[in-house]
């Protein structure tokens, strides 16, 4: 287990060096539980690191590469953070960016650049997500009496500002932005369902506030230039909807039911080791699906110096139709992972499942959530169900 771990951690790391430019040096540390970098301690190298919960108190000097369950920085980075995982806290000062995957990204120090950030929020939800460690987080971006030097770039998830500071520009697709006291000295420039702000908060640059959104929000005290793009629904053809729903519903109770005659480990194994170990399930997913799409397009160039383009071309597209593919079906893995819950007969409950996910997957905006999730933990299941030892080997 410990060898795939660096393996997979060698990968995203070679990945990250081609992206980003040369590293003189590193360290890489992997296959830890907590790993602590004390405040008397400084790392002149970047670091890769692999553990469960990463605290820096210390300074590094150079980047920080990190998976784990939860960051926090109390010290300080002298260079950029790419995080994959549950949750980054940043209480000291990065003096460069931040760019984060993760369920929560909680910034109270500094961050001297650039806030990049994805992750997954639904206005209203403000209930706490338990993590190892009796650790429980909550789903957003929030700036809290903090600072970002230069722009944000947000996908998804929410964005709550609090006595925060912005320097640059907004940017980006979100659920929500809420905003008390708090400025941006830039402009925005998004896509949203919801806006909340209050009397104190402010929008400085010369472009003013630009949002899309199905309905427009009261946000006249932020600033003076304000554009509105109303996101107009189309009629729904319910008749297209339901061909739609049931077409892929019988192509999922097709492919299911062969797998489950013929193969039923292939979806026992990763819907076992989802129950078994669901938080990691999904950062492994994450960290596979983010890595692939760099592997696709960085490993290509190196196989075009060898092989030419047409085959740097052929490389790539079978990574990216291998992904396609494992999106279209993945509701096979969470179909038969939910429906245990309604059918103790296996084919039935998968039945039951998949049709649940393909009406989720149906609703607008929401649904593209439901089908990025459902193929993250697909895919981390069937890539953690090799690491777990007692497995059932049959339905």
């Amino acid at each position: 287990m410990l060898k795939q771990r660096n393996i997979l951690f060698t990968i995203i790391g070679l990945l990250v060096f081609l992206s980003v430019g040369s590293v003189t040096a590193a360290e890489f540390i992997t296959g830890e539980e907590t790993w602590t970098l004390t405040p008397s301690q400084t790392v002149d190298d970047d670091l890769y690191i692999e553990a469960g919960e990463i605290i820096i108190e210390g300074t590094v000097n150079g980047d920080i590469v990190a998976i784990g369950e939860y960051l926090r920085i109390q010290g300080e980075v002298n260079g950029d953070i790419l995080f994959l995982g549950g949750g980054l806290r940043l209480d000291g000062t990065v003096n460069g960016d931040i760019r984060a995957a993760a369920l929560s990204v909680d910034i109270r120090g500094t961050v001297s650049d650039d806030l990049t950030v994805a992750g997954f929020g639904i206005v209203g939800l403000d209930d706490p997500v338990p993590i190892g460690n009796n650790r429980a987080l909550i789903v957003g971006t929030r700036i809290n009496e903090g600072m970002v030097g230069d722009d944000v770039y947000a996908l998804s998830g929410l964005i709550h500002m609090n006595n925060g500071t912005i320097g640059g520009d907004v940017m980006g697709q979100v659920a929500g932005l809420d905003m008390t006291n708090s400025q941006i000295e830039g402009s925005v420039d998004l896509s949203v369902l919801q806006i909340a702000v209050d009397d104190l908060s402010r929008v400085l640059g010369t472009d003013g506030f630009r949002y899309r959104s199905a309905i427009p929000a009261e946000v006249s005290t932020l600033t003076e230039k304000i554009e509105y793009v109303a996101i107009e629904q189309p009629p729904t053809d319910w008749i297209a909807v339901l061909r739609t729903i049931v077409g892929r519903v019988a192509g999922l109770a097709i492919v299911g039911w062969v797998i489950l005659r013929f193969r039923p480990n292939l979806l026992v194994e990763p819907v076992a080791a989802i129950n078994a170990r669901s938080i990691w399930a999904t950062w492994l997913g994450l960290t596979i699906v983010g890595s692939a799409f760099f592997a696709a397009f960085g490993l290509a160039i190196l196989v075009s110096f060898f092989w030419g383009g047409l085959a740097a071309i052929t490389f790539a597209g079978s990574i990216l139709f291998g992904m396609g593919t494992m999106w279209i079906l993945s509701p096979l893995v969470t179909g038969f992972w939910l429906g245990q819950r309604f059918s103790i007969q296996p084919f039935q409950g998968l039945l039951f499942g998949c049709i649940f996910i393909v009406i989720m997957q149906m609703i607008p905006l929401f649904g593209f959530g439901i089908s990025l999730f459902s193929f993250v933990i697909a895919v981390g299941g069937m890539a953690l169900a090799p690491r777990i030892e007692d497995l059932p080997s049959q339905v």
